[in-house]
Formats: structure tokens, C-alpha cells, sequence
């Protein structure tokens, strides 16, 4: 028999020998083995302690093993050992045996198998493991079985070589740098929260939740957090449907739009309403109804848009003086500095004098918010249906109540009162003067 080489057991035929079987065994001991050596793969199949021993080819076979389900011995000189399957165990791979020492020799080791790991060892000495979905290259370095290099990475991998230096993170959080070459994980990150910086050496954080309508605002010198936008942000600073003060400084063109209430407080005797060069100033607290403040300085009164609502002056500082008012009577103050109906059919002391227009319902007694002359006064269930542009009376046919037909009884008052400007609201401007029917 031919002799062979130390380590991949390759033929190395004697000169003159060999007569008419050379090329059988230059190719089943030499080509072969060569081919396997550089590019071929092992495959070694579920559960069983494996060997991997030096075969060698002859003029006969080449006898190589490989494949192997179980346990067994198989041919040592591939460059690849794939094991399969499902493993119920660690799969034990030897690589020598007594009778086939082990050598300088590199293999790449996959581990497709599921279920198992595989322990790859040499004769004679230790190994390395191999994990589930773990490809390894591994060499014999003449005592043990070393792993050089793997698709599956041991410990933490440090920043400097690409990985994060971190063994695990927090589920929700992010990374950042907390100092030069160190990452950090930060706390879960609130959904839906608005992210921001920690500054220097600490990581990113999150707000919570705002709700609808907020704005995110800062603050000097502190965290941001949800809220109500101040002046100085272009809002108001106050909830929406609030009492709220609001105080705008600078040559600035402004548009107010408000709903539900009509009452806007001007403050005191200093403050002044201006518009391009031109002032206002209110002589005390001033509570002045459905007002528009156009850039010409004046004050516009609107139109009133639901019952029992007036714009323009009103007053709430004396009382009622009959059982009880009704939204629309019109009254004057008698001398006693109280709310009485207007009666154009009665006394002079009941057609003359101040006059207004109850805007609210009241005993005796309590205060009562009238409308005073200047005002647009909306009131369906007091007033009948009026004649837009046409004068309207104070009714001598019933206390309290107004009348575009003009009194016609001896000794019946004819007051003019105000205009009719919708159906169901006046213009509320009484005369000062009145005749007396004779």
C-alpha cells in the first residue's frame, strides 16, 4: 500500500509502483480527499456521539463517509461539519481517535440542528460549544479544539467595536451617549409623549400625555411640560371657557372671537382702550356687552343673537320694585331709586323719567339687570312683531309693555321709545319728550 501525508492522509505513490491502478488511486486518495479538504461538507444528523477519523482512498474506493445519522465514525478531512436534524442532547463530535491522532486542522462548524447544542472537541483534550443557529470557525491547535471566530457574539460587544456596551436595555427606551464612549438606555418612553433632551451625561426623556387642545410649553431654565400657552407664546395663558385676564403689549393687530357670555370687564380708572394713536379711557370698572373693537378706536355695538340678550349699557345696581319682573318689560326709576312698569295710560310719574328694559326675571326687591337707552335689545315673548324702521310706543294698554301703534286715548302719553330693527329686537333710544293726548 501506498504511504500517505501526516495530516489529510493523501497518497503519496512510490516511483515505479502502481502499474496499470495509478490513476484510480491518484484520484480516490489524492483528488478526492482534496476536493473534500478545501470545499465539501460533512452531515451529521440527529442525536449520538460522533468520531471523525482519518479514511484513506486505494485503486478500489475512495472511502469517504459523508453522511451520518446516529452515532459513528466518519471521515475527518472535510472542511465542513453540518449537524441536522433535532437534538434531545448535547451532540458530542470528536475530532481523532487512538488509532487516528488528531492534527493541525481547521473546520467550519454550523450548528442547524434544532433542540441541541453540539460540543466539538479534540482526542486527548477540550473543545468549544457550538449553539443552536451558531456557524463557528474552529482549529486543532495541537492539544485542544479552539474557536476562532462565529456568527454568534459572547459577552457585550464595547462601543469601540461597533456594539452598544450594554447586556440588555429597557423595553420602550432609547440610546444616547452619557459620556464619551458610553451608551445608556433610557426609561420606556411614554406613547404618544413628546421626547426631549436630558443634556449632557443623561439620556432623552419623555412627557406624558397631553390632552386635546394643549400646547407644549417651555420654560426657562426647566422641563417643558403640556399646558396652556401664555401671551408671550402667541395664547391667552388661561382654559378655554374661564374667567381670564388678558393683557396684550405692543403695536400688535388683534381679533377676539368669544361665545356664552357677554359680559367683558375693562380695568380701572387708569386704563385706557387704544387704536392707532387714539384713546379710550373708562372712568372705572366698565362692563360693556357684546362689543367689537374695530382699529378706528370706537366701540361698535353688534346685535343681540338670542333671546333676552341686550348689547350696549347695561345696569344691575337697582332693585326691582313690582312682584316680578318678565324679560322685555320696560321700566323707569321712580324716586325711590327702584325698577316700576312704564304705563303710557297712567300718571305722569309712570311715562316719564328713566326708562329701561328688563333683561332678566326678579322678585321685589333683588337687583335687576336692565338695558339702558343705547341699547339693541332682542326679547321674542315681550315684544310684538315689529315693523323694521318704525317707531315703537310705550303701550298705555298694558303696564310694561311696548306698541308700534302710538297711543290715541284722551290723556294717553305718546313717547317714542326706540326703532324696530328685526322682528323681534329695538333699537332701545328713547325721547326725552313726550306729548299728552287731550
Amino acid at each position: 500500500m501506498a504511504a500517505t501525508t501526516s495530516q489529510l492522509g493523501l497518497v503519496t505513490p512510490t516511483q515505479g509502483d502502481l502499474t496499470g491502478t495509478w490513476g484510480n488511486v491518484v484520484n480516490n486518495g489524492i483528488t478526492e480527499y482534496t476536493n473534500i479538504a478545501i470545499a465539501a461538507t460533512l452531515t451529521l444528523t440527529g442525536d449520538g456521539a460522533v468520531t471523525l477519523a482519518n479514511t484513506t482512498g486505494n485503486s478500489s474506493a475512495t472511502n469517504i463517509t459523508s453522511t451520518l445519522s446516529g452515532a459513528g465514525t466518519v471521515t475527518a478531512q472535510f472542511a465542513i461539519v453540518k449537524i441536522s436534524g433535532t437534538l434531545t442532547t448535547t451532540k458530542v463530535v470528536t475530532f481523532g481517535s487512538s488509532g487516528s491522532a488528531p492534527y493541525s486542522k481547521t473546520y467550519t462548524v454550523v450548528n442547524a440542528a434544532t433542540g441541541g447544542s453540539v460540543s466539538f472537541i479534540a482526542y486527548g483534550g477540550t473543545g468549544v460549544t457550538i449553539a443552536v443557529g451558531e456557524s463557528a470557525y474552529v482549529y486543532f491547535d495541537g492539544t485542544n479544539i479552539v474557536k476562532v471566530s462565529s456568527t454568534a457574539v459572547s459577552g457585550v460587544l464595547p462601543v469601540a467595536n461597533g456594539g452598544t456596551g450594554l447586556a440588555s436595555g429597557t423595553s420602550g427606551g432609547v440610546l444616547a451617549y452619557t459620556a464619551s464612549g458610553t451608551l445608556a438606555s433610557s426609561a420606556a418612553l411614554t406613547q404618544y409623549g413628546v421626547v426631549y433632551g436630558g443634556g449632557a451625561g443623561a439620556v432623552p426623556v419623555a412627557t406624558a400625555n397631553g390632552t386635546t387642545g394643549q400646547a407644549f410649553v417651555a420654560t426657562t431654565g426647566g422641563a417643558p411640560s403640556w399646558g396652556i400657552a401664555g401671551p408671550a407664546g402667541g395664547g391667552t395663558g388661561v382654559a378655554n371657557n374661564a374667567a381670564s385676564t388678558l393683557t396684550i403689549s405692543g403695536s400688535y393687530a388683534s381679533t377676539f372671537t368669544v361665545s356664552g357670555a357677554y359680559n367683558y370687564s375693562f380695568p380701572g380708572a387708569t386704563s385706557t382702550l387704544a387704536a392707532l394713536g387714539v384713546a379710550q379711557s373708562f372712568s372705572a370698572v366698565q362692563t360693556i356687552p357684546n362689543i367689537t373693537l374695530p382699529t378706528n378706536g370706537q366701540i361698535l355695538h353688534t346685535v343681540p343673537t338670542s333671546d333676552g340678550q341686550a348689547t350696549g349699557p347695561t345696569i344691575n345696581a337697582f332693585n326691582c320694585g313690582y312682584s316680578s319682573s318678565a324679560v322685555g318689560d320696560l321700566v323707569y326709576l321712580d324716586s325711590s331709586s327702584t325698577w316700576q312698569k312704564c304705563n303710557a295710560g297712567s300718571t305722569v310719574l309712570l311715562y316719564s323719567g328713566l326708562l329701561g328694559i328688563a333683561l332678566e326675571v326678579k322678585a321685589s326687591g333683588a337687583a335687576l339687570l336692565v338695558a339702558l337707552p343705547g341699547s339693541f335689545v332682542y326679547a321674542v315673548a315681550a315684544f310684538p312683531t315689529f315693523t323694521i324702521g318704525s317707531p315703537i310706543y310705550m303701550s298705555a294698554a298694558t303696564a310694561g309693555a311696548v306698541t308700534q301703534t302710538a297711543p290715541s286715548a284722551t290723556n294717553n302719553a305718546v313717547r317714542v321709545v326706540g326703532w324696530g330693527v328685526h322682528a323681534d329686537k329695538m333699537y332701545f333710544f328713547p325721547s326725552p319728550d313726550y306729548i299728552t293726548r287731550t
